[in-house]
């Protein structure tokens, strides 16, 4: 399978984005970035962090198995969620960065990000499983290699807002 360079550069994106995730998540930025760099990714909400992973997991997928040629009807679906998502994503950026973390608005923005991780995994899974059904070989291969990941995804998500665990 030879891969685009596009690709690569959004795997990369996405590896670093759950690095980032990772760090915050066991609060292990503070070892291991230096003050100034800890206090700024503490700033944002974890879930922040995780949606932008997610946008990228999906970006990936989409590259990868060629969603725009094969599945166009799943492809714009798939970029009207990373578009809502970003749109989002700068909201709470500006919103952490201006508004105090206790304000109503800054609360009603996180909201808004566990809804859209909850949806969007599930869009990503729907997405996977459908063109696995359709037997396209890029789709089940990421599919049988993200799995895990998506159900820790979603594990996570439940328990963290409201404490489910699968």
């Amino acid at each position: 399978i030879v891969l685009r360079q596009e690709l690569h550069f959004w795997h990369a994106m996405y590896i670093l984005s759950i690095f980032i995730f990772s760090l915050n998540e066991n609060m292990m930025d503070i070892f291991y970035l230096n003050a100034e760099l800890s206090s700024i990714f503490s700033t944002f909400p974890k879930m922040f962090w995780m949606l932008i992973s997610l946008c990228l997991c999906v970006v990936v997928f989409q590259n990868f198995t060629d969603q725009k040629r094969k599945f166009p009807t799943l492809f714009k679906i798939q970029n009207l969620f990373i578009k809502i998502s970003i749109s989002v994503l700068i909201l709470v950026f500006l919103a952490a960065i201006f508004i105090d973390f206790r304000h109503s608005l800054f609360y009603l923005l996180r909201l808004f990000v566990d809804i859209l991780c909850v949806v969007g995994s599930i869009i990503l899974f729907y997405c996977c499983v459908f063109c696995s059904l359709k037997k396209d070989l890029k789709c089940i291969a990421f599919f049988i290699s993200t799995a895990f990941l998506i159900a820790a995804f979603i594990n996570y998500i439940l328990d963290a807002n409201f404490r489910i665990n699968l």
